[in-house]
C-alpha cells in the first residue's frame, strides 16, 4: 500500500489555482441570470469549488488528511472563547468598516457588498446556506486547514500571516480587504494554535451570521450612530483581546520558522493574488 504523504505548501496553492479557474468558468452562467438568483450563485460557486476541488486533489495525490480534531484537541472552553472572540472581533470592526466606508465614498471607490434581500422565509433559508454556512466550511477548509498545514513547513508565524493576507486579497473587493485580513489571521492564529478547524468554522459562521442578520434583528439605524459604534468597538476590542490572551497564555507558542523557504511556485503565487486584487479591487 503507497503511504500517503503529508501536505505541502504548494498544495493550497493548487486547490486555490484550480478553484479559481472553475469559478471563472461557471461563473460565465451567470450571465445568463439575474437579481437575487445571479447574487445566490455568485456565493455558491465558489463554496462549491473549494469544497469539490479540496475533496478531489487531496483524495487523487493521497494526501494525509483530517478535517475534524483529534480528540485530544476538542477543549470544551476553547469553543466558549471562541464566541467571544466571534463577537469581539465583529462588534470591534464596525466603527473601522465605517470610517473605512466613508473614506472610499470620498475618493469615489464602490464599497459595497451585494447581498440578497430579505423579503420572504425563503430568503433568510438560503442566505443562511450560501452566505455564512458554506463560506465558513468551505474558506476554512482552503484558507485555515489547507494552507495552514501546508505553510506551516516556514514557520507558524509566517503561516498565519501568509493565510491571513492570502484570505483577505482573495475577495476581490475593496470593501473587505482590511477586515479579512484581519480575521484571516486571527483564524489562522487560533488554528495553528488549538488544531481544532471547527473553532474558526464556528467564528467565521458567527462573523458571516451577523454580518447579514444583525441589521435585521435590530434595525440599520442604530449602526449608523457615531456613539453606538464607539462603544461597540470598545466592547469588541476588550472581549477579543481577552479571549485571543487566554488562548496565548494556555497553548504553545507559534515558531517562527519551520526550517523550508517559500518556493518560486508559492512566492509567484502571491505576487499573482497581489497583482490580480490591485487590477480588480482598485482599477476596474
Amino acid at each position: 500500500m503507497t503511504e500517503r504523504r503529508r501536505i505541502r505548501p504548494e498544495d493550497g496553492v493548487i486547490v486555490y489555482l484550480i478553484s479559481f479557474l472553475l469559478m471563472q468558468l461557471m461563473s460565465l452562467a451567470l450571465s445568463a441570470t439575474e437579481g437575487d438568483l445571479k447574487t445566490y450563485l455568485s456565493y455558491l460557486i465558489p463554496q462549491v469549488c473549494y469544497i469539490g476541488v479540496s475533496a478531489v486533489y487531496l483524495i487523487a495525490t493521497r494526501t494525509e488528511f483530517r478535517f475534524l480534531p483529534r480528540r485530544e484537541n476538542l477543549k470544551a472552553w476553547h469553543y466558549g472563547l471562541a464566541v467571544t472572540a466571534a463577537l469581539g472581533i465583529f462588534f470591534f470592526a464596525l466603527l473601522p468598516n465605517y470610517g473605512l466606508q466613508i473614506l472610499f465614498e470620498k475618493i469615489g471607490k464602490t464599497a459595497t457588498v451585494t447581498v440578497p434581500a430579505l423579503d420572504e422565509a425563503k430568503d433568510y433559508v438560503l442566505c443562511l446556506i450560501t452566505l455564512c454556512i458554506l463560506p465558513s466550511i468551505g474558506e476554512e477548509l482552503v484558507f485555515r486547514k489547507i494552507f495552514c498545514d501546508g505553510f506551516s513547513a516556514y514557520g507558524g508565524r509566517i503561516a498565519v500571516a501568509m493565510s491571513g493576507v492570502l484570505f483577505g486579497l482573495s475577495h476581490l473587493n475593496l470593501a473587505q480587504t482590511v477586515h479579512q485580513v484581519f480575521l484571516g489571521c486571527l483564524l489562522a492564529y487560533l488554528y495553528m494554535k488549538t488544531s481544532n478547524i471547527t473553532l474558526t468554522v464556528l467564528i467565521h459562521f458567527i462573523n458571516n451570521f451577523l454580518a447579514l442578520f444583525l441589521t435585521s434583528i435590530t434595525g440599520a439605524e442604530m449602526w449608523n450612530n457615531i456613539t453606538t459604534l464607539a462603544i461597540s468597538c470598545v466592547i469588541g476590542l476588550a472581549l477579543l483581546v481577552s479571549s485571543v490572551a487566554f488562548f496565548f497564555k494556555k497553548e504553545a507558542p507559534l515558531s517562527g520558522s519551520g526550517g523550508e523557504k517559500p518556493s518560486v511556485f508559492v512566492t509567484g503565487f502571491a505576487a499573482f493574488m497581489i497583482i490580480l486584487y490591485v487590477i480588480i479591487a482598485l482599477v476596474v
